[in-house]
């Protein structure tokens, strides 16, 4: 599970920003950024608002350690470590994969939905993923 100021650094990261670079855009100095991430001082929860405007992560994505997260946003990479078990049966089953069209964007939606009744199994996701195909669906 990744902290907020790990999220911060491997968002940073896959942006190919530098700390300073960061720092300028957000309106802070380089070494609160460094602290940032180097654990030594919690982002306040204006810096995680401006960084998540800034680069379109929700404060929720940010905070929670538990929400999955995509290190590359531009291929939709999928942290699997991170999936719920039963999606990440289904995102490495490649027979399903293959028979019902599942891409990584797929997994990528699947896996911002949180469910309050529990664990959700491997064709719980899949009539979810049929449902939310099928709103996307022009009238």
């Amino acid at each position: 599970m990744k902290t907020a100021r790990e999220k911060i650094r491997e968002i940073r990261k896959s942006k190919r920003l530098s700390q300073g670079k960061l720092a300028q855009m957000l309106g802070y100095t380089p070494s609160t950024v460094s602290r940032i991430e180097q654990g030594a001082l919690k982002p306040s929860l204006k810096f995680l608002q401006r960084f998540g405007e800034t680069f379109d992560y929700s404060l929720s994505y940010l905070v929670d350690p538990k929400e999955p997260i995509f290190l590359d946003q531009t291929e939709q990479k999928v942290d699997l470590n991170l999936l719920e078990p039963a999606l990440r049966e289904l995102s490495l089953d490649k027979k399903m994969r293959s028979t019902f069209d599942i891409t990584d964007f797929d997994i990528k939606r699947l896996a911002q939905v949180r469910f309050r009744a529990g664990a959700v199994d491997k064709q719980g996701y899949l009539g979810l993923l049929f449902f939310l195909r099928n709103l996307d669906r022009p009238n």
